[in-house]
């Protein structure tokens, strides 16, 4: 065993000092995928922060009817937590809640529903709750499609069943409108049941830099990766001229792509972000139940860009930015970078010996952990709007880098079940019937 640290040691030492280009041998696809756009979401986030504290504010008197869509399948009585969360709202507008029920059938829910509705009134306004009950199950993009044409509203937000959210949400959500040529918004999910494992706590930290920082990042440059079904808002005008949410799995990611399809055309359009409207959701809490939600979550990508709208990556649909910041993120650092990194590994487990194989594997975990720990800092510092609550994660940042190999590897192999299985037709997000007659 000592002879084996000392080894590690040994390379350890050889390739950190040694003359940069050896590094690069080694780690090419991270420096030249992930560091450069590391650094633009960084810039991104700065640039996030004087603009929204350091210049003169210009917030207008702003306040759009919403329609808020809740989506439902088997939630029971915890769709009470949510329609309480959206009663409890401090917006100067009207609000109206739209519960799509997928099947009528479900009677819990409905019923759960219908006592809020019955017993549950805001203090200062009225805020209607409508309940829309569907006599087949068509599937998550169907409730949502049924809330769309239902909606009157100006603005239109999407939510899952099974999640809360905080009081100013809606205020949060409708002041980023108040720029004409906003047509989308992404919101902040954060893990509401971070205690429960060490899984959710992984998860929560995932969630921090990969949904908030990273989208407020992509956000200023106007390349959104993905406005997320569980909470998005959208412009209804606009979002019913496209045609709402296509059927099938991701279609979340499929409707983000298709809104940067219009981009070249009218360069003025924006998606942005909203970090302080933040909706909070339930997390695996288990390493089986986290596998198989990525599984099906990471070959989704193969599906969206790969299969679905192949046909459209290109500058003539998305113009030079949105190609380029899609093919980037999208491709390169979702899924080629995972699957690279997977064959590398199982290269190098086969051609290096065990003490280069840790050296190489402890190089990465100082990468990424300092990497973390930079976004750790400026998230507190500047972003975070739970600073004690986000304080608490600080230890399981030294696990981070382990639980991010872990996952990529995870990616890489979801990757390629999906392409050679086609796992999106497995998908629970719609019934058999309506996947069988996607692309």
């Amino acid at each position: 065993m000592t002879q084996l640290f000392d080894q590690t040691l040994y390379y350890f030492l050889t390739l950190v000092t040694s003359h940069q280009f050896s590094l690069l041998r080694y780690f090419s696809a991270v420096i030249v995928i992930e560091m450069p756009f590391y650094a633009i979401i960084m810039l991104g986030i700065i640039r996030h922060y004087f603009v929204q504290y350091h210049t003169a504010p210009k917030r207008e008197p702003y306040y759009p009817k919403v329609s808020c869509v809740v989506v439902c399948y088997n939630e029971g009585d915890e769709i009470k937590a949510t329609l309480i969360s959206l009663m409890e709202q401090i917006y100067r507008g009207r609000i109206e809640i739209l519960v799509a029920i997928d099947p009528a059938g479900n009677d819990d829910t409905r019923r759960a529903a219908e006592d809020i509705k019955a017993s549950y009134h805001h203090p200062y306004k009225e805020i209607k709750i409508q309940i829309l009950e569907k006599l087949t199950r068509g599937g998550h993009a169907s409730s949502m499609n049924l809330g769309l044409a239902m909606a009157t509203g100006d603005i239109i937000i999407s939510i899952d069943g099974d999640c809360s959210v905080d009081n100013d949400m809606v205020e949060r959500i409708a002041e980023q409108f108040t720029d004409a040529n906003v047509i989308g918004v992404s919101g902040t999910l954060r893990v509401r049941n971070l205690k429960d494992s060490i899984w959710t706590r992984f998860q929560s930290l995932e969630y921090m830099f990969g949904i908030q920082l990273g989208r407020i990042g992509m956000g200023q440059l106007n390349i959104m990766n993905n406005i997320s079904g569980a909470f998005g808002a959208f412009r209804r005008k606009f979002l019913s001229k496209i045609g709402g949410w296509n059927n099938g799995t991701a279609e979340d990611l499929d409707l983000t792509f298709r809104i940067h399809s219009y981009f070249r055309r009218f360069k003025q359009l924006k998606m942005v972000s909203a970090p302080k409207a933040v909706l909070h959701t339930d997390a695996p809490n288990t390493l089986m139940e986290l596998l198989k939600q990525r599984l099906r979550w990471d070959g989704d990508l193969f599906y969206i860009y790969c299969r679905r709208h192949w046909r459209s990556f290109s500058p003539r649909f998305l113009g030079w930015k949105g190609f380029i910041g899609i093919l980037w993120y999208g491709l390169l650092f979702q899924i080629a970078l995972p699957m690279l990194l997977l064959c590398y590994l199982t290269y190098a487990f086969y051609v290096y010996n065990l003490a280069m194989l840790l050296a190489l594997l402890a190089i990465g975990y100082c990468y990424y952990l300092v990497v973390l720990c930079l976004f750790y800092i400026v998230h507190i510092t500047l972003v975070s709007e739970r600073r004690r609550v986000d304080l608490g994660l600080m230890p399981y940042l030294f696990l981070m880098p382990i639980y991010q190999l872990f996952m990529r590897l995870f990616t890489g192999y979801s990757v390629i079940y999906e392409i050679i299985m086609q796992s999106h037709k497995d998908t629970s997000m719609a019934p058999w019937h309506v996947i069988k007659k996607t692309k």
